[in-house]
């Protein structure tokens, strides 16, 4: 640590982010460092790779070479990527940020294999386990909100669904039916007069609801 700071990306423009090193510390992969490079907001985000003889060159080949791409993630193994990209095959559906593993052969299997596809904001991604028997870990927010009572919902709006846990707090689950959608106001809001998340605006729902088992 310390010292001067040495700009590995730069000559191409654009904005670097996201920069992840390789993990194996041997020869063949200490050096290679995946990033984010977006040149402009029309083109959108690219994969790239530094540290191999041929200088900074895409990281992805195959279908996804022309995908909207970031927030790569190297496999414990250093032979594999994971990625980010709210593009997809015909195999899946949604303009979120699916979770895509970038194929050994793009020769051969040209499409990158997905790992997860849910309705979720994901922000980044990796890999616990073996290559092959592992699982991705996702950082991710939940869904936009749905409609409740027939009030439509942005996403930036909250919806409170019915959930239920064991006595002894194990086993919880989220049942998936919206009991009540929050005032947006109660996150913004700064008026000492004005209580939203308790006193909404109309149409929207207090706090205050419960819900609960019938006796049978």
């Amino acid at each position: 640590a310390g010292g001067t700071a040495t700009a590995l990306t730069g000559t191409l423009g654009g904005k670097a982010t996201e920069p992840v090193f390789n993990p194996v510390n041997d020869d063949a992969h200490k050096n290679l460092l995946a990033y984010t490079y977006t040149v402009d907001s029309n083109t959108g985000p690219r994969l790239r790779e530094l540290g191999r003889p041929d200088g900074d060159q895409p990281l992805l080949a195959g279908t996804a070479a022309q995908w909207a791409t970031h927030g790569a993630a190297w496999m414990p193994d250093g032979n594999g990527v994971l990625f980010l990209s709210t593009n997809h095959t015909c195999s899946c559906e949604g303009d979120w940020n699916h979770v895509w593993r970038a194929p050994q052969d793009p020769a051969q299997h040209p499409d990158p294999d997905l790992v997860l596809s849910e309705n979720r904001d994901v922000s980044s991604v990796t890999w616990v386990g073996p290559a092959d028997g592992g699982y991705p870990v996702v950082d991710r927010l939940s869904e936009p909100a749905p409609a409740v009572k027939g009030v439509g919902a942005t996403p930036d709006q909250r919806v409170a669904t019915l959930q239920d846990v064991r006595m002894d707090g194990s086993d919880p689950r989220d049942l998936g039916v919206p009991v009540l959608q929050e005032d947006p106001a109660a996150g913004t809001s700064t008026d000492p007069t004005k209580d939203p998340l308790f006193q909404p605006a109309a149409g929207y729902d207090p706090w205050t609801e419960r819900q609960n088992y019938t006796p049978d």
